[in-house]
């Protein structure tokens, strides 16, 4: 087993094959958001508290433990301001990491099959990691224009109040900009 945080700490560098950096960023979006709609947040949630398994790696399967769990809570569903603070804490501990646009929508596109999320969720996340980011390191966060940190995919568009789960049907609803109730949390088995 190697935490997350050690695997990923040199691809600002030395970057992966993308083909792998696909599958590990897909398989953590997916156990955050198995979490998430399971009920539970984390409340410590970075990528050091993530173990990747490297007998199972070495067969070429993308396995990943969750650690210190010791603070978790359980409950129907988690407030946004969890689900924020979980995320933020994993967007903050990959700041350094070399991560592009392309891996944030990844991450976000996976972690969202669990259900239907809202643009300003994404903004929120991305504001609260920035502030982690200042408050533990002293500095700005990386901002190369190929990171995450400098697109504009966690500003807020015209669009922005719209629920991002399944277009609507209707042509004529795409242009509304009504928040739409969020959909119930589905059940998930681990």
């Amino acid at each position: 087993m190697i935490p997350l945080e050690d695997f990923c700490r040199d691809w600002a560098e030395n970057p992966p094959d993308p083909e792998l950096k696909r599958r590990i960023i897909g398989r953590l979006a997916e156990v955050c958001s198995k979490m998430h709609y399971s009920g539970l947040n984390h409340r410590d949630c970075y990528i050091c508290h993530f173990l990747l398994d490297k007998t199972a790696f070495a067969k070429g399967e993308i396995r990943l433990f969750v650690l210190d769990l010791h603070r978790a809570e359980l409950r129907p569903r988690i407030p946004r301001r969890m689900r924020v603070k979980d995320l933020a804490g994993i967007f903050f501990s990959s700041m350094d990491l070399g991560l592009t646009r392309r891996d944030a929508l990844r991450f976000m596109a996976v972690y969202r099959r669990g259900g239907a999320l809202d643009a300003d969720l994404w903004r929120d996340v991305y504001e609260t990691a920035v502030r982690l980011y200042r408050k533990e390191w002293k500095k700005e966060p990386p901002t190369c224009p190929e990171t995450i940190n400098s697109c504009n995919i966690f500003r807020p568009t015209k669009n922005s109040k719209r629920n991002l789960s399944a277009p609507p049907a209707d042509p004529a609803a795409r242009t509304s900009t009504k928040r739409q109730p969020p959909s119930a949390s589905p059940s998930v088995s681990w």
